[in-house]
């Protein structure tokens, strides 16, 4: 089959694009979202030009045409003004068409002309019945030859812009066995409708409404098509709709890519244009094999709806296959014009090195915090003046923490966003906020401390203040856990134990960071440190090493027990693509916990190597957490396999666990080492310039 275009084909597509220019200018298009619509005059320039008059019967005005053409006309208006509601206009009006009665189609086409948009919008979705809607329990009721109607509808495209509804509606009884269903027409200022806008992260454009019927009586001459075959005449039509809807997505979907290839050709880095490297041109190939595969689905779909053949099981199949291909297109064009399409991120892995590294100086500076907080905050004895120096690390694992946050955002002018654009409801937010609060809590500790050698701050105010440090250091831990912890759709993360178990963690690796940061400054000479306060030391963190590990078995068991829910999540753990990680953590810890508590072993070299190990073992289960959380699909298809989403992609699910889904590139390990030297630096200047030294007079304790 030749799906190339005709000659008239070609001069609809300029034709269109040329209205787009005049139209759809970059400022109606963003006056459009913030009125909740399409400006109506640009509606009726669509209708008035003649654009909008495809696809309908000629004897009411129109322009008819195939399918594919159709789809090609809906394809280049989207791609001139992105999602807006001229496409599902037209779509009530083939409903209108398709069903209605001569006078009815009449009525719309008027209607149509007069104002550029139709008379009516479907209201077919409810609260409780969304695609399963044997359970609708919006009713039509007959009495005293009148319809009356009463039910709930939501989700309705462009409901509050509309002077009327299609309703979809079951017939007397709301029972799911009944499957007897009308479509009335229904005027919007008919009484007994409330309607009630929507709110939605984005495209408000084209706005979504609750509608609420309550006894709403119309005439039975409202009934748009078949007594009592409304939904299946609707399913029927669902499948134009279907290629409809695709031909808008694959519109938007090539502006995303026409945008993402402009720029690839004017960003430099070093020295050359991005489109040069490898992994941007890998993005953009795809991109292109996901347009050119929709595309031809698509058509393949109208060349066999113009030629009389089935096409029930090709519409499901396109909608199936193109909407989350199209969609990861657009998700490649934004990494490629956002700063992600050097890195292994995908689709399907959002979060890469650079969160998983966030997460592991989170948990190094909470550590170093509470090692140091917690003798102050209690009135017990400490670890031989090495207080100031882990507040020190605290406050240079922290600085690297958010050096991740923004690498991740791409550039650090997009850090007022957070604050401009926040949502108190998000953990992330609260995340931001509480490791802000932190990182300012953990200076004022540090000057707390040093003012206080210096006689200048009391005892008293100090322990206050390595109260409240203390309890910011668990908190700013337990929220980056629920971050992970409070995502239902994710079987890896969605626990409990992941508030404890982060903490639990923190005082692992932070503790280790500690204990090597202070045996590396007493053999520099830094630091006079008795070997005691190292002992006491190594035996708190061969403590906390215990402890994690029994939260780390408990949270195995409760997924590995027979009749468990995360067997597959073990599996992935033990015998999957993560058996490295699992081990090494497993037995990294398992060793420093064996030095800690074995007198003979502590030696300084074996503290440090056990230390590290421990350190690794952390490192390793933040690994586990974050690209184990993206292995496992969190439905169980996702969206369409290929090389760049899951390794053994042409398995299926059964092969996609076969190795990892996600590798840093090497810009990533480059820009991470980077943001760990700022780390670094920053320990080094405070330990330089700042007065961390303890005093002489302290002493082992007994």
């Amino acid at each position: 089959m030749d799906f190339s275009y005709s000659q008239q084909q070609l001069e609809i597509k300029r034709g269109i694009r040329e209205w787009g220019k005049k139209h759809l200018t970059e400022e109606a298009i963003a006056a459009g979202y913030k009125n909740r619509g399409i400006a109506p005059e640009i509606a009726k320039a669509w209708v008035d030009d003649g654009w909008g008059m495809y696809g309908l019967p000629e004897e009411y005005g129109g322009k008819p045409v195939d399918h594919q053409t159709m789809a090609m006309i809906i394809e280049e208006l989207n791609h001139c003004g992105g999602n807006i509601p001229m496409a599902p206009n037209l779509l009530i009006m083939f409903d209108m068409v398709e069903f209605g009665t001569p006078e009815q189609i009449q009525y719309a086409v008027d209607y149509y002309k007069e104002n550029g948009y139709p008379p009516y919008c479907l209201a077919i979705s409810e609260p409780e019945a969304g695609s399963a809607n044997q359970y609708m329990t919006t009713t039509a009721t007959k009495k005293d030859g009148k319809i009356h109607i009463n039910g709930t509808k939501t989700w309705v495209t462009s409901g509050e812009n509309s002077d009327g509804f299609i309703v979809v509606c079951k017939n007397e009884d709301p029972s799911p066995e009944n499957k007897q269903m009308s479509m009335y027409l229904v005027p919007a200022n008919a009484k007994g409708v409330t309607i009630e806008p929507l709110n939605k992260i984005g495209m408000q454009i084209m706005p979504f409404s609750k509608v609420i019927f309550d006894d709403v009586v119309v005439d039975e001459s409202a009934l748009l098509g078949i007594e009592g075959k409304g939904f299946l005449q609707l399913m029927k039509n669902f499948e134009w709709e279907r290629c409809v809807l695709l031909a808008e997505l694959l519109g938007e979907a090539q502006a995303a890519m026409d945008d993402a290839c402009a720029w690839t050709n004017e960003r430099q880095q070093f020295g050359k244009g991005i489109k040069t490297f490898q992994l941007v041109q890998e993005h953009i190939v795809e991109m292109q094999i996901e347009l050119t595969n929709t595309r031809n689905f698509l058509y393949r779909t109208c060349w066999k709806m113009d030629n009389g053949i089935p096409v029930n099981n090709d519409a499901a199949m396109l909608k199936r296959y193109g909407a989350p291909a199209l969609t990861d297109c657009c998700s490649r064009a934004l990494q490629l014009m956002g700063g992600l399409g050097v890195t292994g991120m995908n689709n399907g892995t959002s979060w890469g090195l650079y969160i998983t590294m966030f997460m592991f100086f989170v948990g190094l500076s909470a550590g170093g915090l509470i090692i140091s907080s917690v003798p102050k905050a209690f009135g017990i004895a400490g670890f031989g003046g090495i207080s100031k120096v882990a507040v020190m690390s605290s406050i240079a694992c922290t600085v690297a923490a958010i050096g991740m946050v923004v690498v991740d955002l791409g550039q650090p002018a997009r850090l007022w966003e957070l604050f401009a654009y926040s949502n108190l409801g998000s953990p992330l937010m609260w995340d931001i906020v509480v490791l802000g609060t932190y990182l300012i809590l953990s200076c004022v500790y540090l000057w707390a401390q040093v003012r206080a050698d210096a006689g200048k701050v009391s005892h008293t105010a100090l322990r206050v203040i390595s109260i409240v440090a203390l309890v910011t250091a668990v908190l700013v831990h337990s929220v980056t856990a629920w971050i992970f912890g409070l995502q239902q759709g994710r079987e890896m993360w969605h626990t409990a134990l992941l508030a404890p178990w982060f903490v639990s963690s923190a005082l692992v690796c932070g503790t280790a960071l500690v204990m090597v940061v202070a045996i590396a400054l007493r053999r520099a000479g830094y630091l006079s440190l008795d070997q005691a306060y190292l002992v006491k030391l190594a035996k708190l963190l061969g403590a906390f090493v215990v402890v994690d590990l029994y939260f780390f078995g408990c949270d195995l068991l409760t997924e590995a027990f027979p009749g468990g829910s995360g067997a597959e999540v073990v599996a992935m753990l033990t015998a999957g693509p993560l058996v490295p990680y699992f081990w090494t953590e497993v037995v990294g810890c398992a060793l420093c916990a064996v030095i800690c508590f074995t007198p003979a072993l502590r030696t300084n070299a074996l503290l440090v190597a056990g230390s590290l190990l421990a350190i690794l073992g952390i490192f390793c289960k933040r690994v586990q957490l974050l690209v184990g959380g993206f292995q496992i699909a969190n439905l169980d298809y996702a969206g369409p396999l290929t090389p760049m989403q899951h390794t053994a992609w042409d398995s299926g699910l059964s092969g996609i666990y076969g190795g990892m889904v996600y590798w840093p590139t090497p810009l990533e390990l480059g820009v991470t080492l980077g943001v760990v030297a700022l780390g670094v630096l920053v320990f080094l200047l405070g330990i330089k310039l700042l007065p961390l030294r303890p005093k002489d007079d302290e002493a082992p304790s007994e």
